[in-house]
């Protein structure tokens, strides 16, 4: 039986402690992948998300958190943190949108060196939260910009893409931002709604696992 593992390595989004542990999304699509492949395979989704954190900050942590795990499967989720814009950066973003690129390409290319080919990039959600910055844009404004380097990373470098701002698009952010005060974090409805946005390509890439082994 194939043991396949597979690391969620982002932010507060993948983290989601404020939701109970067993509605986060990383820990459904664990449950869900392991029943529907139970006989066939061991699956072990591990969240090694961090709250705040930046791609810079990630990238400081990426060898313990990923390169010594050895993972089959890497789903990466920044820009959130990296889109915005404090008063105590007088204007500038927490990381420019050039070095978000290169930050992103270089997980990327550390990954593929540790023989991870399977890697999964994720957009982030818009927010509920009506903050102006200091540019005097909302966060969701600031991290449109961040979507869409994430969506032209994905393409150049061969990553599979999941969506998530272009899936909610149609949605009221009311139905899967926090129910709590800060518009941005995930509801146990949004969790759900990651879920089942995600999980259908994860089990996608374990199908192809399972191919390859019958060959």
């Amino acid at each position: 039986m194939n043991d396949i593992k597979h690391i969620f390595f982002g932010d507060s989004l993948t983290q989601c402690l404020a939701s109970p542990s067993e509605f986060r999304w990383v820990n459904l699509i664990n449950k869900s992948i392991n029943n529907k492949f139970r006989g066939q395979i061991s699956y072990s989704a591990q969240n090694m998300g961090i709250s705040g954190e930046n791609t810079r900050q990630a990238l400081e942590r990426i060898q313990d958190d990923v390169q010594n795990h050895n993972p089959d499967i890497l789903t990466i989720q920044f820009g959130a943190n990296d889109s915005d814009y404090w008063l105590s950066n007088k204007g500038l973003p927490c990381v420019s949108e050039e070095a978000f690129s290169s930050n992103l390409i270089e997980m990327i290319d550390r990954a593929r060196k540790f023989d991870i080919q399977n890697i999964i990039l994720h957009t982030n959600h818009l927010f509920l939260l009506d903050r102006i910055e200091i540019n005097n844009k909302s966060h969701s404004q600031n991290m449109i910009p961040y979507n869409d380097i994430i969506r032209k990373i994905a393409k150049s470098k061969d990553c599979n893409l999941i969506d998530i701002e272009r899936s909610l698009k149609d949605i009221d952010p009311e139905e899967y931002c926090l129910s709590m005060p800060d518009g941005v974090h995930l509801s146990e409805n949004g969790c759900r709604k990651y879920f089942t946005i995600i999980e259908p390509l994860v089990e996608k890439i374990i199908n192809s696992y399972l191919k390859i082994e019958k060959k």
